[in-house]
């Protein structure tokens, strides 16, 4: 009977033990789950790499967290975290998810991003960028275009004094070639970067601070990253080299910086900083074509990306256009907004004959002198010999792409002086044009950019005197002086598709 007891008591006792045993480790795994769960919730919203800015909101608050791309990257600042992305994984956490760096990247890398056409064959598609990895910043690399991807103004006006603030490269860059050379997804890639537009050595005024996605280095930045000769040759993709440039005999090309050139210490200048090998600190003007050579700031998730964009079936602006339509065609400056991003110019087609388009720009979009200073006494300053020619010469240049540029037709404008044919791609209109196409007031008034009503050149004379133009009323008027400045409308016959 006691032996019996005592196994009882035996089997009741490993019994209780095993039942403590089973609660202590079901409460264990609870413990392990919610301690995982509040990992998660934690990485879900880590800052810095976890992941490019999604929000205006985050992008914003995050600009003192960058660094200046003219100063030595901090690579123990948080990269930018975007707020919106934040509250969201509060909510309803994420799995832990490891964050990528830049691949690993070192400077003298190159690497492949984005597309861009280059090999001056819109039809097979957008080439991938190639670029140099000039820095590493944590997660971020700043990457360098190996080549001169576009040939542009730095702006329209070699009268004005600029800064990189207020420039049409910087407009350009940040939103026409932004949004043609990246996808949505690429873009998110892209850190918005406080720039430090600091006065070149002479105290020329570089301006306010500006963040920017895409921009040109300035002469500090070539000292620092391409210290010798042979690390700054560019050369021209074959769409630049093929343009309208006539740069198939050079083997490099000179490009912008954003930093000023020779001008008046603590005033704006025309004149930006170029690299043709050796830093051209004196400048170029601002209205001169230079190559450009975009940088950025970029958290990549590989070395690569696919190295072709099919060409997509882009439509004609200009089918089936008739007299008195409105069209876009190319790109020019606009001055209402900072920075001045480049937009589609307006075109009013006045005429369609025999396969062609007779256009003229809406608005009025510059303006300049027929000729810069006076001739002698009783000689007439011509349109073959004008500096309105020029100027228009250069906008043609400029504001098209190479297919673009294709379909402007050649004009003959009469012959020059020493009789020879004068030729024209972009022209004023003379005296007999504007009343054969515009007859009335009404039709000849134009505004500039700005909305301001304004006058405008004509190539030749009219009985109001030797230099023709039109009036801001829309009369037809006449100067004596060809030193004054009126605005353009230039004027084009194009091909039709």
């Amino acid at each position: 009977m006691k032996t019996t007891v005592r196994l009882f008591c035996s089997l009741l006792a490993l019994t209780l033990l095993l039942t403590c045993l089973g609660a202590c480790g079901e409460g264990d795994a609870q413990t392990a789950d919610a301690a995982s769960d509040r990992s998660a919730s934690r990485t879900s919203s880590a800052p810095a790499g976890a992941g490019p800015a999604t929000s205006a909101a985050g992008d914003a608050s995050s600009d003192e967290q960058r660094p200046d791309v003219s100063a030595t990257p901090a690579s123990s600042r948080a990269a930018p975290i975007s707020s919106a992305s934040s509250s969201a994984s509060a909510a309803s956490p994420a799995p832990a998810r490891p964050l990528t760096p830049a691949v690993a990247l070192k400077a003298g890398d190159k690497v492949t991003f984005g597309h861009f056409e280059q090999d001056n064959n819109e039809g097979n598609g957008k080439e991938a960028i190639e670029w140099e990895v000039l820095d590493v910043d944590g997660e971020y690399a700043l990457l360098l275009s190996a080549n001169v991807l576009a040939f542009r103004t730095f702006y329209y006006d070699w009268y004005a004094g600029v800064t990189w603030e207020t420039c049409s490269l910087r407009g350009w860059l940040n939103d026409n070639f932004l949004s043609d050379a990246f996808s949505a997804d690429e873009r998110s890639q892209i850190r918005t970067t406080r720039l430090v537009n600091g006065n070149n050595s002479e105290g020329v005024l570089g301006g306010n601070d500006t963040s920017d996605k895409i921009f040109v280095l300035t002469v500090d930045d070539v000292n620092k990253y391409l210290p010798t000769v042979e690390k700054r040759r560019a050369r021209a993709s074959e769409t630049v080299r093929r343009g309208n440039w006539k740069l198939d005999d050079l083997d490099y090309v000179w490009w912008w910086l954003r930093t000023p050139g020779f001008g008046t210490k603590g005033k704006t200048t025309n004149t930006f900083a170029t690299v043709p090998g050796e830093v051209n600190d004196m400048g170029e003007l601002v209205s001169s074509c230079s190559g450009v050579r975009p940088a950025l700031w970029a958290r990549l998730t590989s070395k690569t990306v696919s190295a072709r964009v099919p060409a997509a079936a882009k439509s004609d602006p200009l089918k089936g256009v008739k007299a008195g339509d409105t069209v876009s065609f190319g790109l020019t400056a606009n001055q209402t907004v900072t920075p001045a991003p480049d937009v589609p110019i307006r075109w009013k087609v006045l005429a369609v004959e025999n396969g062609r388009a007779l256009l003229l720009s809406e608005a009025v979009l510059f303006a300049d002198a027929m000729y810069d200073f006076e001739p002698y006494k009783g000689t007439y300053t011509s349109w073959s010999n004008s500096i309105l020619r020029s100027t228009m010469d250069n906008v043609w240049k400029s504001s098209f792409t190479a297919a673009e540029a294709a379909r402007i037709a050649d004009t003959g404008n009469g012959v020059s002086h020493d009789g020879k044919p004068v030729v024209d791609k972009l022209f004023a209109l003379s005296n007999q044009e504007v009343q054969t196409y515009l007859p009335t007031e009404a039709s000849r008034k134009a505004r500039d950019l700005k909305g301001n009503a304004a006058a405008w050149w004509l190539r030749g004379s009219t009985a109001q005197g030797s230099y023709g133009f039109i009036d801001a009323a829309g009369a037809l008027a006449g100067e004596e002086k060809c030193s004054l400045r009126h605005g353009l409308r230039p004027a084009m016959w194009v091909t039709l598709n």
